[in-house]
């Protein structure tokens, strides 16, 4: 069964952040304005949200798709346990990559086809709502709450590796480093 309002949320921010996406190839980095930025690997799964309260959490994608068991429900519910206030986390719900290959959204609908989470991860990224309401701060807010709450946690549940910089000067080093390498699906 579908819940509304988790449908109504999860499809308010894809298609928000989908909105503000600009694909470029290296050779176009330079038409990124050169001011602060924020930049991350972009990880090859799909898009997921978790909704973390008083030790009970709940992940969920849109068409109604949700994880209620397994190692990752268990890990989101033990974060949650430290969250006094609703907060309303969105990430990217993949497999964990090899040295020799990097995740692959393939591997994570395999896994939801077979029912076996046991090997999937959910690298959060952004904090969609806090107290039941859109978070309304700058990413760079956000970002410091994530970190607060996530801090290095290496289990099922992650942030994702973001660096914030304070122009643009890096940008291809970043994706030399992430994507050129295998590493990562693209830079965010």
């Amino acid at each position: 069964m579908t819940d509304a309002r988790l449908e109504a949320l999860a499809a308010r921010y894809k298609a928000t952040v989908a909105s503000r996406y600009r694909a470029l190839k290296l050779a176009d980095l330079h038409q990124i304005p050169n001011a602060p930025c924020c930049a991350s690997p972009k990880i090859d799964g799909e898009l997921w949200l978790a909704e973390l309260h008083q030790g009970h959490a709940q992940l969920f994608a849109r068409g109604g798709r949700s994880i209620t068991q397994g190692p990752l429900h268990a890990a989101l519910a033990q974060l949650a346990s430290s969250c006094e206030q609703p907060i309303t986390l969105a990430g990217e719900l993949h497999t964990p990559g090899t040295p020799e290959r990097r995740p692959r959204v393939g591997d994570v609908v395999a896994a939801l086809a077979d029912g076996d989470h046991s090997a999937l991860r959910f690298s959060v990224f952004d904090v969609v709502a806090l107290n039941g309401e859109p978070a309304a701060v700058a990413y760079a807010e956000r970002l410091r709450l994530l970190r607060d709450l996530l801090g290095k946690q290496q289990s099922a549940v992650q942030l994702v590796e973001t660096e914030c910089l304070p122009d643009t000067s890096r940008l291809k080093e970043l994706t030399q480093q992430w994507v050129a390498s295998g590493a990562a699906e693209g830079l965010v």
